[in-house]
């Protein structure tokens, strides 16, 4: 199973970055190439693919075509993952509703993208209905364009396999019975802070972890929300990166972010430097950090990730104490000069003149109760594991 995701996120990736020559030397991936431009010229969508013959572990298949979508790449794109609104699916056996957006992005692909399609499979031979595979892949809103292709050929008597990274809900109900019906397979990776395969936001989603907490109350802030229920997942997700590991480094990221503030309160020298804050721990959304816990899900080691925990949890812990000594016990800055004139302070009764605590000291108070109890985790864990040693 590694192997075949190790393949589909290399044609992913293709879909971003793919500058070589189109056909491919030697019958590689891609052979061809659909894509869509904006009035700017700037391309909005694009799909790679190819059809080969099948390979032994693919029999009794004899033709396989791979295809794979790129994601969000400009803005035009994000204006397609906004548009929330579902509509009657156009495509296959046009049961349920789907995204919109979606489904007008893969309908601007599809034409060509069948033909290129059935002119490779008569280029084989013309394989029979039954006989023929498809393996479509694609990152955020490529990964919903994968599933709309997949579905599409696979009500055409395709065998159909999807692997989708970090992508949204597509469509409603009646269109996941409709779908799981037609294809084989669908693997739909995520991680574990990824807000992305949460959209459209659905608050009506169980909390059960500190991510889902955090998204929540991101869905609760965006608009129509409500709509978003009628939305549903095709499939469980499997949950790349690590869990623990991966709130450690989040968290980290907030205490970081928290920290920057205050200091920026207290200090407004211009050569103070904020401490850098990793982005793609804060949100894991991009394809290269899928790639990364992609490979340490099949490579990492359990002590290594055990270290990288212990060191984020304490990192954050010590961020979130530097940012609350920054506020001073009130959440306002810790400092011995009289308040500045214009300033305003709060009073009423005995506790004239002191101010509530703020946002930024609620954060790190949760950011450091977060790590601390992470950073208590891991020890756990370790001594877990070198009890198990030793009693081996």
């Amino acid at each position: 199973m590694y192997e075949w995701c190790q393949e589909q996120f290399q044609h992913t990736r293709d879909s971003y970055h793919y500058s070589g020559s189109v056909p491919a030397p030697g019958g590689n991936f891609p052979q061809w190439m659909v894509t869509r431009t904006n009035d700017q010229s700037e391309i909005t969508l694009r799909a790679l693919g190819r059809v080969r013959k099948a390979r032994d572990n693919e029999k009794p298949h004899q033709a396989v075509i791979e295809v794979s979508f790129r994601g969000t790449a400009i803005v035009d794109n994000w204006t397609t993952n906004l548009e929330i609104k579902l509509e009657p699916l156009q495509v296959g056996e046009k049961v349920g509703n789907v995204h919109k957006g979606f489904q007008d992005a893969y309908l601007l692909l599809r034409g060509e993208l069948l033909e290129n399609i059935y002119t490779d499979l008569e280029a084989l031979g013309g394989p029979l209905p039954g006989t023929i595979l498809i393996h479509s892949t694609g990152h955020s809103m490529g990964g919903m364009l994968a599933m709309l292709a997949a579905y599409d050929l696979g009500t055409r008597g395709i065998s159909a396999r999807v692997a989708t990274w970090g992508s949204p809900r597509l469509g409603d109900r009646d269109f996941v019975r409709c779908y799981n019906g037609v294809v084989e397979r669908t693997l739909r990776l995520v991680n574990k802070f990824d807000p992305v395969p949460r959209l459209p936001p659905d608050p009506s989603q169980p909390i059960e972890s500190d991510a889902d907490l955090v998204h929540h109350l991101v869905g609760k802030l965006a608009s129509k929300a409500q709509v978003a229920c009628d939305y549903q997942h095709v499939c469980p997700c499997v949950q790349l990166d690590d869990g623990l590991s991966s709130s450690a480094q989040h968290w980290l990221g907030v205490a970081t972010v928290v920290r920057n503030g205050m200091l920026k309160r207290t200090d407004g020298s211009a050569t103070r430097q904020d401490t850098p804050v990793n982005v793609h721990d804060l949100v894991p959304h991009s394809l290269s950090s899928y790639g990364k816990n992609l490979d340490q899900a099949k490579h990492g080691s359990g002590a290594s990730r055990n270290s990288a925990l212990s060191d984020a949890a304490i990192s954050a812990a010590t961020l979130a104490a530097q940012s609350l000594f920054a506020t001073g016990a009130g959440g306002t800055p810790a400092t011995d000069q009289a308040p500045r004139s214009g300033s305003h302070a709060t009073s009423s009764g005995s506790g004239a003149g002191t101010a509530q605590p703020s946002w930024r000291s609620l954060f790190a108070n949760v950011a450091g109760s977060v790590a601390a109890h992470l950073a208590d985790t891991a020890a756990q864990q370790g001594s877990e594991n070198s009890n198990a040693r030793s009693r081996h």
